[in-house]
């Protein structure tokens, strides 16, 4: 096998395996999407989001409050 041949084959092989980490990827958003829906009929799932927003806001800014949600 040629250097030509073997790095045509690893790049092949690479792609293939690029190819199925996205579709797996795609796969998995998917699956977070229909969660989201599913959850977001859940009873307190709008103040459960309103709280881990305002920790993150307050994580960005360096302030690290004391976790508040309740499940």
């Amino acid at each position: 096998m040629s250097r030509k041949e073997f790095r045509t084959q690893s790049s092949d092989k690479l792609l293939e395996v690029i190819n199925n980490m996205i579709m797996q990827i795609d796969y998995l958003q998917k699956q977070i999407q229909g969660i989201s829906v599913v959850a977001s009929k859940l009873p307190g799932w709008d103040e459960a989001v309103k709280q881990v927003q305002t920790e993150i806001e307050a994580n960005q800014q360096g302030k690290s409050p004391e976790p508040k949600l309740e499940l």
